[in-house]
């Protein structure tokens, strides 16, 4: 199947999924919004999250764009149904500017950014065929919220800077007042100068493989705007920067980044294809992989990112190579082995072997054997005194070093950690959402919550009492694993097993299902590692996997 075929598919497949989400009634009070468990549902939540309104960028591309199977074309319903979607837009915006993503008055900048992008974008599109009073109404918010993004920032999360920095160039063209002239060049600034010598940007303290491609996606639409060259130079390092770590299955090395997430956006890659080879062979390994096994599609995406990206993703993507010549160009020998030491990322392509390490999550490893997942260890996860613990976490320290000959060592040391999930907010809803309708309409109070709350699910790591020190060797057909897990005090472990698919830390866009989650470790001890641990207070772990036509693993533990 050729490429945009793929695309046609996944866009004439979901957008019937994008409209069921909205509230389409005109007699209704939220006519417009995107937020189905908000409108329809309504028990479940008690505001509507403004990130939900962004496919309205999407169903306006599908307006103006005529290509066979396209049934949206020109059609003066779905035209009302995007000025129904910009005007709800503009109605649950706060007088400050800002939008509200995962609670009531949470003022989000990630919000606010992305929703101004996708309003903007669409009233460029559409300005000739929107209504007097759709478009007077409009401009007000959308300056408004360009006012509000002038005087914020979110430097720890360059998805956001680099959307407010489009959304500020937007505002713009539209108003031609210098503010946002002025606006979109300091975030620019700021956010290229938070680009990595190795070609990444930060993504809450590290480097996110999936983010990287939703970086590259704004950098290529802000590129398509202004032909601006620092732009396509910043593109061109993230995309030698992804490259190495693109899996066999197409896939990105999804729990060994920062965010632990498994999205990959095509669109920036579509779009730096003409001018940088490396996005080619990129495209050649991931657009195969929609069509034989969608581990980057839609089709495993719940509403709320597929609402968020990967619809407007998927639909640009599609019209970009509609209009482009050849795509897809033969893959060249890469680079066999791939160090990133500020990344504290590791990728080796040897033969039929590839596999990656993280340094930033404690040793985790991936490895493919013949183009499939083999074997996934992320460290291990348990229960003490019925807590939840991991040592799935950061790293206390950790080297990456190529060794004489082929011999590649990694060694990492980290602490186990108490695994902060949503427990307690459940525990205090009540309260919550009491605070959220009073004492969070006062600004400060607000932004005092949100960096709190940031801090107790994204950053606050609880150290438990044991260490887990990893050391991994990679020879030419063989991996060694050897791990030494060592308890600081008396309490018992109800258990301990090899981890696959857990982060320490909150993720809303990480635990997405793919095969490597029905991988299992069938090694057996005489006894269970628990068992070793509770009664030595230590326990060494060794994994053997060896790579000659077929794989075969021994496992030990003492």
């Amino acid at each position: 199947m050729k490429t945009k075929d793929i695309y046609k598919n996944f866009i004439l497949l979901n957008t019937p999924r994008i409209l069921s989400l909205q509230d389409r009634n005109i007699h209704s009070s939220t006519y417009g919004c995107f937020d189905k468990i908000y409108w329809h549902y309504k028990t479940i939540a008690d505001f509507p999250s403004a990130t939900y309104q962004q496919p309205v960028w999407g169903l306006a591309l599908l307006y103006e764009n005529d290509f066979q199977g396209n049934i949206y074309y020109k059609q003066q319903n779905l035209l009302q149904w995007i000025e129904a979607a910009l005007l709800y837009w503009s109605a649950i915006q706060h007088k400050d500017g800002s939008f509200d993503e995962w609670f009531l008055n949470e003022r989000s900048f990630c919000a606010t950014a992305f929703t101004t992008l996708a309003v903007t974008e669409t009233f460029l599109l559409l300005i000739e065929n929107l209504q007097e009073e759709t478009k007077s109404n409009m401009r007000e918010a959308i300056i408004q919220a360009g006012d509000w993004l002038l005087t914020h920032n979110n430097a720890a999360v360059a998805n956001q800077m680099l959307a407010a920095m489009h959304s500020l160039y937007n505002i713009w063209l539209i108003t031609r007042q210098e503010k946002y002239n002025k606006g979109w060049k300091e975030k620019k600034e700021t956010v290229l100068k938070s680009q990595d010598d190795e070609g990444w940007f930060p993504e809450y303290g590290g480097a996110d493989l999936g983010y990287s491609s939703m970086h590259l996606e704004i950098l290529a639409g802000f590129y398509k705007r202004t032909n601006e060259q620092d732009i396509l130079c910043a593109a061109k390092k993230l995309i030698n920067f992804i490259e190495p770590f693109i899996c066999p299955d197409g896939s990105v090395g999804a729990e060994c980044g920062s965010r632990n997430t498994q999205h990959f956006f095509p669109y920036g890659l579509e779009v730096f294809s003409s001018c940088i080879p490396e996005a080619k062979r990129i495209l050649e390994k991931v657009i195969p992989a929609m069509e034989n096994d969608p581990c980057v599609s839609p089709q495993r995406i719940d509403d709320k990112y597929l609402s968020y990206f990967y619809i407007n993703s998927f639909i640009k993507s599609f019209l970009h190579n509609n209009a482009s010549a050849e795509l897809l160009a033969k893959a060249s020998r890469l680079q066999e082995i791939y160090i990133c030491k500020n990344a504290k990322l590791l990728s080796v392509t040897r033969s039929d072997l590839f596999c990656i390490v993280s340094g930033f999550w404690n040793g985790a490893i991936k490895i493919y054997y013949q183009g499939k997942i083999v074997y996934v260890n992320l460290g291990y996860a348990g229960k003490i005194n019925n807590r939840y613990v991991s040592s799935f976490t950061l790293s206390e320290s950790s080297t990456i070093e190529k060794k004489t000959g082929e011999g590649i060592a990694v060694c990492t040391s980290g602490k186990f950690v108490y695994v902060n999930n949503m427990e307690n907010t459940r525990k205090c809803i009540f309260l919550f959402k009491i605070a959220n309708a009073t004492i969070f309409y006062f600004r400060p109070v607000a932004a005092i919550f949100n960096r709190w709350l940031k801090k107790r699910k994204i950053y606050s790591r609880q150290k438990a009492g044991l260490t887990l020190t990893r050391a991994i060797h990679i020879e030419k057909n063989a991996i060694r694993i050897h791990d030494i897990i060592t308890k600081n005090n008396t309490e018992t472990f109800n258990s301990l097993i090899f981890e696959l698919n857990t982060a320490s830390a909150y993720s809303p866009s990480g635990q997405i299902f793919s095969k490597a989650d029905l991988l299992t470790h069938d090694a057996t001890t005489g006894k269970s590692i628990e068992s070793l641990l509770n009664s030595n207070g230590r326990v060494e772990v060794s994994t053997d996997l060896t790579f000659d036509r077929t794989m075969s693993v021994r496992f030990e533990a003492k």
